[in-house]
């Protein structure tokens, strides 16, 4: 039989940060809502393509066009929209997680976040012009 005093010093894996616990509740609902809006969108852009007898473009519109295109129900639009959005979860994610280390001053993730946050913006400024 094991020594009570002895257990009660052992650390359990149950216990856990409960910031971290909402954490992850929050990533798991971004993740999934993000992925799943983005595979309706695109969706609706083969259906409209399926009902109008059209094609969908083998290449992309530039970054800055795609949202007008989607606007006018351009199937093409629709899909391009779709693709970009599937790249919303992991960036609301990272800010998720942000605000989460940035209430327990946890530095060192806190500049992980922000070095991905400013890739991404990198990215997307470098995608735009």
């Amino acid at each position: 039989m094991a020594d009570p005093q002895i257990a009660s010093k052992v650390p359990t894996a149950e216990v856990e940060d409960p910031q971290l616990e909402h954490l992850y509740d929050r990533t798991a609902q971004i993740l999934a809502i993000g992925f799943w809006g983005s595979i309706a969108v695109i969706v609706a852009g083969l259906l409209v393509a399926l009902v109008r007898g059209e094609g969908i473009n083998d290449t992309t519109y530039h970054m800055e066009r795609v949202l007008g295109q989607a606007v006018k129900l351009d199937p093409s639009g629709l899909v391009d929209l779709g693709l970009l959005g599937l790249l919303l979860p992991p960036l609301a994610y990272v800010i998720a997680a942000l605000l989460t280390f940035l209430r327990q001053r946890d530095w060192l993730f806190i500049a992980v976040c922000v070095v991905l946050i400013l890739l991404f913006a990198a990215a997307i400024a470098l995608a735009l012009f």
